[in-house]
C-alpha cells in the first residue's frame, strides 16, 4: 500500500517502513527508512535529509482518542514529542492548537519548531480559524469566521502584532506567494458568480461579479488549482443535494488581469468524480481525475480544448 502526501516543499510517497521524497519534477531525491513509518498513519515535513519531522497518528481504542506523535530529526539528533497538534509553518515556526479544537481552533500558540520557546499567542474571541495558514514576507496569513462573517488576518511573525484585519466575503483562496496575492472564485444560486482578489502588499481587496458564464453552485476544489501567467485554473468539487444524482464537474479559467472567466466547461463522464492532480508542462495543463482518467488542456486555434 502506498499513500501520497505533500507539503509546501515536496511530494512524498509513503509506504510501510519507507518514505520517498520527490521534487517538483517527480524525481526521487531522498529515501527515508524507518520502522515507525506506516502507510496509513504517517506523513512528513521535509527540509533536508538532516532535518525533517516525521508524524504518526493512530486511534487508541482503549482511550477512545486519536494519538499524535512527532519525531524531529535535526543534525543527527532525534527528538520525540507526544501529542503535537498544530501546523508546521517553516523550519523556524510552528503553531500549536488545543487538542479539543484541532479542526476548528479558536486560539493558537506560536513557538519555535522544538516548542522550547513561545513567541506569542492569538485568540479568535467568538470566532474560529477557517481555512489554511500561509506564510508571506514574515507574515502569517489566515482567515477566521464568526457565523457568516469572515475576516482576513495578517500577523507579524516576529512580534505577534496584527498587521492587517479586513472583512472579506469568502475565506478560501489560491495563494500566490511570489506576488502576495490570494484569489477566489465561487458561485451560488442566489448571487451567481463572484471573484475576490486580495493584494497583501497593497492591503487591497477587489471584489466583483462573474457574468459571462453560469457559475450557479460552482464550488472550487482547493486541492486542485493552478496559476500560470495570471491565468487561474480551477476545478469544481463534487456537489450533490440529497435529491439529485451527481452531475459532471466543471473546469474553468479566470483571467486575473481582465477579471473575467475565459472558459467554463463540464467534464464528460465526470459525474461522481473530481480532479485529483493538476500539472502544467510544456504549455499544456494535465489533469488526472479520481477515476484515474487523464485530461489534457491545450490551446488550439486560440480556443481552449479539454481532451481525454
Amino acid at each position: 500500500m502506498c499513500r501520497y502526501w505533500y507539503d509546501i516543499y515536496y511530494l512524498s510517497l509513503i509506504f510501510d517502513g519507507e518514505i520517498q521524497i520527490l521534487n517538483p519534477f517527480f524525481e526521487v531525491v531522498e529515501t527515508i527508512k524507518d520502522d515507525r513509518i506506516k502507510s496509513d498513519g504517517s506523513w512528513i515535513f521535509y527540509f533536508s535529509m538532516n532535518y525533517y519531522i516525521l508524524f504518526n497518528e493512530h486511534f487508541d481504542m482503549k482511550a477512545r482518542k486519536l494519538v499524535s506523535t512527532a519525531v524531529i530529526k535535526r543534525e543527527g539528533k532525534e527528538i520525540y514529542q507526544n501529542g503535537f497538534i498544530g501546523k508546521i509553518l517553516n523550519s523556524s515556526f510552528r503553531l500549536n492548537f488545543n487538542e479539543r479544537e484541532r479542526n476548528t481552533p479558536r486560539n493558537f500558540r506560536c513557538s519555535d519548531l522544538l516548542d522550547e520557546h513561545t513567541y506569542w499567542e492569538y485568540d479568535c474571541g467568538e470566532g474560529y480559524i477557517a481555512g489554511r495558514f500561509y506564510m508571506w514576507n514574515e507574515k502569517l496569513v489566515f482567515s477566521k469566521s464568526k457565523g457568516a462573517d469572515v475576516q482576513l488576518i495578517l500577523i507579524d511573525m516576529p512580534t505577534g502584532i496584527v498587521d492587517w484585519e479586513v472583512e472579506i466575503p469568502y475565506g478560501s483562496f489560491f495563494f500566490d506567494e511570489q506576488n502576495g496575492m490570494l484569489t477566489s472564485v465561487w458561485g451560488s444560486k442566489k448571487e451567481g458568480g463572484e471573484f475576490q482578489i486580495i493584494h497583501l502588499d497593497k492591503r487591497l481587496v477587489e471584489i466583483g461579479r462573474l457574468e459571462d458564464f453560469n457559475m450557479e453552485y460552482v464550488r472550487v476544489n482547493w486541492q486542485t488549482q493552478y496559476l500560470e501567467n495570471n491565468k487561474y485554473y480551477f476545478t469544481e468539487t463534487v456537489y450533490t443535494t440529497s435529491n439529485e444524482r451527481p452531475r459532471p464537474i466543471k473546469f474553468g479559467r479566470f483571467d486575473i488581469e481582465t477579471k473575467k472567466i475565459d472558459f467554463l466547461q463540464e467534464v464528460p463522464g465526470s459525474a461522481g468524480h473530481q480532479f485529483a492532480q493538476v500539472i502544467y508542462h510544456d504549455s499544456k495543463l494535465y489533469l488526472r481525475s479520481s477515476a484515474n482518467e487523464l485530461f489534457i488542456l491545450g490551446e488550439e486555434n486560440s480556443a481552449m480544448h479539454l481532451k481525454v
